[in-house]
């Protein structure tokens, strides 16, 4: 069976205070959430960790990675907002494929916006905001 899950933040004490969450304290939500995870997850189901495992401190890297072996089942982590190339770079270097969503780049003052865009298909094209054709 596949469970999904998101927005761990292992490792991220601000985050009892923002999600007004019931434990006291890092290491009480860190057990809770290895006790919640393997009360519904066995050995045969995937785990998909979606985005957000940890705050990407480096110094954290071997303390989550012990968290996470203490999950049960087959883990996927799908990279998020908070976890960096660093965490990219370690997965990679422990022979594990990470899955990475697209982000693209912010724009700037002064240029347009991907939507600002309109494809012709007629034409099989696309015209600018300024009404210039793009081939």
């Amino acid at each position: 069976m596949n469970y999904y899950i998101g927005d761990l933040h292992l490792y991220h004490k601000s985050i009892l205070e923002i999600d007004n969450r019931k434990e006291s304290s890092i290491e009480e939500m860190h057990e809770n959430i290895i006790k919640d995870w393997n009360s519904s997850i066995t050995d045969k189901d995937t785990g998909y960790i979606l985005g957000d495992v940890s705050l990407g401190y480096k110094k954290d890297y071997d303390k989550v990675e012990e968290i996470i072996k203490r999950l049960k089942g087959h883990k996927i982590l799908i990279l998020g907002n908070h976890d960096d190339e660093k965490i990219c770079k370690r997965i990679f270097d422990d022979g594990r494929i990470p899955s990475m969503p697209y982000k693209r780049p912010q724009t700037k003052d002064n240029f347009f916006k991907k939507y600002e865009y309109v494809y012709d298909e007629y034409y099989d094209c696309y015209i600018c905001p300024n009404d210039k054709i793009l081939k």
